[in-house]
């Protein structure tokens, strides 16, 4: 993924935490909103297609067919994929333990 879809992606991600933090406010100011079955419904909809967009965010998929003749380098290039996730997945835990852990960076 670029650099620009990863932080497309921290973005949404951001977003999408700030309008659950919100819903979770809105609840907390008016309690009485759960009176209204139709109010509190809506709310409970909400909270749920939230966390289900969060828990997608947090582990982005991408599904990939290959088609080819035999020897035509769909392996490789599964592989390859493969190993720039892995690169990158590496590279990023490392930041954010970085992140987490300011000592370790400086070492």
């Amino acid at each position: 993924m670029s650099q620009s879809g990863h932080r497309s992606l921290d973005t949404a991600r951001r977003l999408i935490d700030a309008i659950q933090t919100e819903l979770f406010q809105l609840h907390a100011i008016a309690p009485s909103l759960e009176n209204n079955h139709s109010i509190a419904n809506q709310l409970s909809r909400c909270h749920a297609d939230f966390a289900g967009v969060a828990e997608k965010l947090a582990h982005p998929m991408l599904h990939i067919a290959t088609i080819g003749t035999t020897s035509a380098g769909k392996a490789t290039l599964v592989n390859a994929i493969l190993k720039m996730v892995d690169d990158y997945s590496r590279t990023q835990r490392l930041s954010d333990e970085a992140q987490k852990n300011p000592v370790l960076s400086n070492t």
